[in-house]
């Protein structure tokens, strides 16, 4: 008798877990995405490829219901594959202003807690807890009104795009 309550419970708790795991890993289609195609951008600095920046498509004309969120981060050769909303490969048909960042946060002044709780808690007063952040690209890229970047994702071509960011710089944003 015990051991056909042990194989009842370890069968329902086979069914749950899986039922649990089917559910969180649905990566269906929503009814209304529409066509996707396929999209490279390269991104260098100084003419070598930028590893670790975040592209981020914005639409020159807002679409007509959802507004896909579009993006990808550059890998060791410098190339975001953009997936749309955030498991679809490729981007929608349209025009876009593409907005590129990077940047880096630098908690080498923020006291540790366990070491210094009040010098921890006197930093977190006089920064209001805001760790230095810095782009290490113009800022420029990353803003809509200020980016010279677009492109167009069309179904006909080939939809691959690269840009340079100019100098490598480290201004503060935070």
């Amino acid at each position: 008798m015990r051991i056909t309550q042990h194989f009842i419970f370890l069968i329902t708790l086979i069914f749950v877990i899986s039922g649990f795991l089917t559910g969180c890993s649905n990566n269906s289609q929503p009814s209304d995405l529409p066509k996707l195609f396929p999209c490279k951008v390269t991104i260098t600095q100084e003419g070598k490829p930028l590893e670790g920046a975040t592209v981020t498509l914005f639409s020159k004309t807002p679409p007509e219901g959802r507004n896909w969120i579009i993006s990808g981060k550059t890998n060791a050769n410098g190339i975001a594959e953009l997936v749309t909303q955030p498991y679809f490969s490729g981007a929608p048909e349209g025009e876009y202003k593409l907005l590129i960042g990077k940047t880096e946060t630098d908690d080498s002044e923020v006291p540790s807690f366990e070491k210094d709780p009040k010098a921890f808690e006197k930093w977190t007063e006089k920064t209001k807890g805001i760790v230095p952040t810095y782009s290490l690209i113009n800022p420029d890229w990353n803003n809509k009104q200020k980016t010279p970047c677009e492109v167009k994702i069309t179904k006909d071509q080939t939809n691959t795009a690269t840009f340079d960011v100019g100098k490598a710089v480290r201004i503060r944003i935070l």
